[in-house]
């Protein structure tokens, strides 16, 4: 059996059903071998960028392995982009490389390409890998698979690499054993356990900080039936906000830098934080760090050891444990009755979330006539369907304004590569999502921006030549919002390549899905948007619907620096979001003193 064929067999084997490649020379006989597979579907891209970040949302959706072929050189270059957003999102992404043959590669010269577009790749990827291995000898292919794949799928999950040269591909493998990849988790033993469950019995006031690490652990039946149990008050970070319906009372919203004026609050007078698979950074915590939840004992929960470390100085117990094996814990020993938290934390909670609403937030805003990003967001909560997958792209001030404002319903999914932020994420990931959604009798949902739109709008071809039923949704705010708005801040007023007036040219987005046959819409008027919408979720197959919206809304709430009366700027503490509360406004909803950041600011 050739090496190429026994790879594909394996990864069959464990469950992969697709593969997603750009076709080269470098890789030409593991090409062939999978475009002959009987069982692996061979999803041809245009893209190796795109390739990766389909493989990262198929291994998403399936919550197994994704996997991506490329070939050599530029092609092994171009998934970089890919590869980096699945190393921080814990996204278990195997990806294949071609390499010029073995005898060209490994000569003993310090030369810097041997063979034909040769490049040492596995040197490259290295740090953003949890295995990465180049071939010498067809001997080491079964290992070297096994070893991939278990690394992938355990502890903190992440991407791995495998560089197969071309004569190893073609080459004649005779151990042609199956590979045993062994299912693994952290111990059930937890010996902090107990010092937890005190610490939750406790607290009068306790609130989760629920992260993507719940998801990834296959953790998210575990978590809804703890909430259900204990009605402890939640907040989610972006990746996890999809683990309770909005409308859920203990869905208090996502917290952080750009998030929800109640969920900062909420946190910040908690007297027990409890964080569950969240990596608790800045955007999380607001860059104000010593004040984040300040008057709350922390409990810290993550797979990562390393992350566990940055939290040491100020996690009053932090356990290195799998979310699904300590969520399971606190679900065999916890019951409503055990918990001293009281019912007027859960009505103060509530409150605030009634309080600070979108309509709340939206009185700001002037009249226009144009479409509003935050209207839009409401218009979206209320018309996408429920049981749903709603892909977000991964970068822009629209993209963050959706996110951070749209309100999700029962048994929708809503997914981004936030870590990494790229621009380009969002149709590449709709296609690696589509092929599940489908499977499920589900649609898949985008909702992008104009600026990304164009990094990967070549997989257009993708979606039109497979006919996938992917609802894509531009959001046209003309060029990159968040560079202007960087510019009005900092540059008074300049920007450089952030607008058609200062250099940016983009092309016309309805033409282009047009061109590969997909039918598109343009929208501006207000009057007629939500028609647009619901005409464009019943189409068959693709379809795509370009709004055009106010090009100059910002961003709100969000925490932010102002001056004090001496001219220094401040760094506010994440419950004092921008634009400001009046002072007994915010005094009115603090349970725990003002911190002196917000009298500072306040301060004639």
């Amino acid at each position: 059996m050739k090496a190429s064929t026994y790879i594909f067999d394996q990864l069959s084997a464990q469950g992969v059903e697709r593969v997603f490649f750009v076709p080269g020379g470098g890789a030409m006989y593991l090409v062939d071998a999978l475009g002959q597979h009987p069982d692996i579907e061979a999803v041809a891209m245009v893209h190796e960028q795109a390739a990766v970040i389909a493989a990262e949302y198929d291994a998403r959706m399936r919550q197994g392995l994704g996997v991506a072929l490329v070939t050599c050189g530029p092609g092994a270059t171009n998934a970089m982009t890919g590869l980096a957003g699945a190393w921080i999102e814990s996204s278990p992404v195997l990806v294949i490389s071609g390499q010029a043959k073995s005898t060209d590669i490994n000569k003993p010269i310090n030369v810097r390409q041997q063979g034909v577009q040769g490049l040492s790749i596995r040197n490259v990827v290295a740090p953003i890998t949890k295995y990465a291995h180049s071939f010498t000898d067809v001997s080491e292919v079964p290992a070297s698979i096994e070893s991939a794949i278990q690394s992938a799928l355990s502890g903190r999950k992440g991407p791995v690499w495998l560089d197969v040269p071309l004569d190893i591909q073609s080459a004649e493998l005779t151990d042609v054993r199956p590979v045993s990849v062994a299912s693994e988790r952290q111990q059930d033993d937890m010996p902090e356990l107990k010092d937890a469950l005190d610490l939750i019995r406790k607290a009068e006031r306790p609130m989760f900080v629920i992260g993507h690490g719940v998801r990834i652990a296959g953790a998210a039946e575990d978590f809804r039936q703890l909430s259900d149990e204990l009605q402890i008050p939640a907040c989610f970070t972006w990746n996890a906000m999809d683990l309770l319906p909005a409308d859920d009372v203990a869905n208090i919203g996502r917290p952080g830098t750009v998030g929800l004026r109640a969920a900062n609050i909420a946190l910040q007078n908690c007297d027990l934080m409890i964080s569950v698979g969240c990596r608790l950074d800045n955007i999380v915590t607001s860059y104000n760090k010593q004040t984040f939840a300040r008057s709350a004992k922390k409990l810290v929960v993550d797979v990562d050891n390393e992350e566990l470390k940055g939290h040491g100085d100020y996690a009053d117990l932090a356990i290195c444990q799998d979310a699904k094996i300590f969520l399971r814990a606190l679900n065999d020993q916890l019951s409503a009755g055990d918990l001293a938290m009281t019912d007027e934390w859960t009505a103060y909670t509530t409150s605030l979330k009634n309080r600070f609403s979108s309509a709340y937030e939206n009185r700001i805003l002037p009249p226009s006539d144009e479409i509003g990003h935050y209207e839009l967001a409401d218009l979206f909560s209320e018309m996408l369907p429920p049981a749903q997958d709603i892909v977000i792209g991964s970068s822009g001030m629209a993209i963050e304004i959706i996110f951070s404002r749209l309100a999700n319903k029962a048994g929708q999914r809503l997914m981004l590569t936030s870590g990494l932020g790229a621009m380009g994420y969002g149709i590449p990931a709709a296609i690696g999502t589509s092929f599940n959604s489908a499977a499920k009798g589900r649609q898949t949902i985008l909702i992008e921006s104009d600026g990304s739109f164009w990094f990967n709008c070549q997989e257009l071809n993708v979606i039109k030549t497979r006919q996938s039923p992917i609802k894509m949704f531009i959001l046209n705010n003309d060029g990159y919002a968040s560079i202007r708005a960087s510019g009005k801040v900092h540059f008074e007023g300049r920007n450089f390549g952030g607008e058609a007036e200062t250099g940016l040219q983009l092309g016309d987005i309805c033409a282009m899905a047009e061109s590969v046959g997909i039918p598109a819409r343009r929208v501006s008027a207000r009057d007629e948007l939500e028609a647009a919408i619901k005409e464009t979720l019943a189409i068959e197959g693709p379809a795509l619907c370009e709004i055009m919206l106010n090009k100059d809304e910002g961003l709100f709430p969000k925490v932010g620096t102002v001056l004090d009366p001496q001219g220094k700027l401040v760094s506010l503490p994440m419950e004092d979001m921008l634009p400001l509360l009046d002072l007994e406004d915010l005094q009115s909803v603090m349970l725990v003193p003002l911190a002196e950041a917000s009298l500072q600011s306040r301060k004639a």
